[in-house]
């Protein structure tokens, strides 16, 4: 598998920088290919090798979702990842091939999720629970723990997949931006200042805020607060552009990148799922929630010795609310209603959408003790981003008057525009 990526990585870095080359070459079109079954077929063996390893007597209905979930998931995730480069920055490709590079890229991404859960529910009517959350380094070895255990130098899940969260929504704002100044890589050195600002902020909000007391530096112990990562690493963010990237307008630059957090929130609310974490006080009868996947059924259960009763998984409720908030707002909102938009209501309705979701879901939350203080936090970040919307639309009708209402309008060529920035 670590072959067939890097020789796929290798083909698109090299065909992407070939500017001459406005069509697939040989080499890249076959190599892409070979690469491609490689890491099909390295997927399936990666499935039997778990099988045999683990000894797991899968019956044939198990055995068969095993096989087409490795294969179509790993087919899949090849094509999107290689679609994603293409389409995104292969920009001189010829036009035809890059619409249907893009429709693929789409198509792709159910193909993908709905493969990947068939693969692991095969695999979940066999395998102990709670599932591993983690490798940690002893002076006795490697260990694999579970829940929030940790012991020597431990890496967790959790922290790959925020990560993973992180570097989606970082490509998300990296093609808006070029898409705007044609130009990639103008939030490189950004992105990581407010990722490590994030962190600090997320270890800080649970140490002071939700948990007094407990010992910052010790991370092994984990615990992060999520509205502290969101607070912090913004304000770094916003910050560090207002200094470095004065070229680039502050307001449209908020509206291209902020909503984008909330898909890294939906991809990192899975490290909960690994931490067993997350969930709501509702207790529900695991054979009457029929719908959900085995492997998330047994992951939530009340008691992993008898598990007849579930939690309510509060991480995938929220992770759907925050996906849905980000079509909502940057395509409903930001396309259907632009007319009636001024530069920043994007980044605040992140702030307002984020806040009302955590209205609803914080009361809902199992072993809060802090629940008050995340609350009332939810309900400032709410009301805030609304006072922020009417204060950009007063200030920008009071100092431009009606016209700078329609974004459609603004031409960042024209030098009497008054949110022009000389490129």
């Amino acid at each position: 598998m670590i072959v067939a990526l890097g020789a796929t990585f290798y083909l698109l870095v090299r065909f992407v920088k070939h500017r001459d080359l406005l069509d697939f070459d040989f080499k890249t079109k076959y190599g892409l290919l070979a690469s491609g079954i490689a890491f099909t077929l390295m997927c399936l063996l990666m499935g039997f090798g778990i099988k045999l390893g683990r000894n797991y007597a899968m019956i044939p209905s198990h055995l068969a979702m095993m096989i087409f979930g490795s294969l179509i998931f790993g087919l899949a995730f090849f094509t999107l990842v290689t679609t994603f480069v293409l389409y995104y920055y292969k920009t001189t490709l010829v036009a035809n091939k890059r619409k249907w590079i893009r429709r693929i890229m789409f198509i792709a991404i159910p193909f993908l999720i709905i493969f990947l859960v068939m693969d692991l529910d095969a695999f979940s009517y066999y395998a102990s629970f709670p599932l591993i959350s983690g490798i940690a380094f002893t002076s006795e070895g490697v260990k694999f723990v579970t829940g929030s255990e940790t012991e020597g130098f431990t890496i967790k899940w959790y922290g790959i997949i925020i990560l993973g969260g992180a570097f989606v929504a970082y490509f998300i704002a990296d093609h808006k931006l070029y898409q705007e100044y044609k130009r990639h890589g103008l939030i490189d050195t950004m992105f990581i200042v407010a990722f490590l600002f994030g962190i600090f902020g997320a270890r800080f909000w649970y140490c002071i805020v939700l948990n007094p007391g407990t010992p910052f530096f010790d991370f092994q112990s984990g615990g992060m607060g999520i509205m502290g990562g969101v607070i912090f690493g913004a304000t770094a963010g916003i910050i560090f552009m207002l200094v470095f990237r004065r070229y680039i307008n502050i307001r449209h630059a908020i509206d291209l990148i902020v909503p984008g957090i909330l898909i890294a929130q939906a991809i990192g609310r899975w490290g909960n799922f690994f931490n067993h974490e997350v969930y709501g006080s509702l207790e529900l009868a695991i054979n009457e929630v029929w719908w959900l996947p085995n492997f998330i059924k047994q992951q939530m259960a009340v008691s992993f010795t008898d598990p007849t009763m579930m939690y309510l998984p509060l991480f995938i409720i929220e992770g759907v609310i925050n996906v849905g908030g980000y079509f909502l707002i940057v395509y409903a909102v930001g396309k259907l209603c632009n007319k009636h938009l001024s530069y920043g209501d994007l980044g605040a309705l992140y702030v307002s959408w984020y806040g009302l979701v955590r209205v609803i879901l914080e009361p809902m939350r199992n072993g809060g003790d802090y629940f008050l203080t995340s609350w009332i936090v939810a309900w400032v970040m709410f009301g805030g981003g609304l006072l922020v919307i009417v204060g950009l639309h007063l200030y920008d009708y009071l100092r431009w008057g009606k016209r700078t209402f329609n974004l459609s309008l603004n031409n960042f060529t024209n030098p009497k525009n008054p949110y022009y920035v000389k490129k």
